[in-house]
């Protein structure tokens, strides 16, 4: 019944914070585990296996950036004064970014 209670009053932001606490320090475990790995009194593995597993973990996490960089890319306007502010209102291809 208290944690019911707790949830109700909980704030969007604090629920970000208590789950991007949790969730950032499960990455980072995961991480440290990883690392465990590179032991080579315990394991076997070549380069190509290493550049492998990394292009995958660094390819996660830009996919998490870009859906955090959405949200603040949702929110922007558009106006063609960003164009002039950027001093090439002649030839432009894209808005000018804030």
């Amino acid at each position: 019944m208290e944690n019911q209670k707790q949830k109700a009053v909980e704030t969007k932001h604090d629920k970000f914070v208590r789950l991007a606490d949790k969730r950032t320090q499960s990455v980072l475990n995961s991480l440290r585990l990883l690392e465990g790995l590179s032991n080579t009194s315990n394991y076997e593995y070549s380069s190509g296996e290493v550049e492998y597993i990394f292009r995958a973990i660094t390819a996660a996490v830009e996919n998490a950036q870009v859906a955090f960089n959405k949200q603040a890319v949702k929110a922007k306007t558009f106006s063609l004064l960003d164009l002039a502010a950027a001093g090439d209102a002649g030839d432009a291809t894209e808005p000018a970014q804030e």
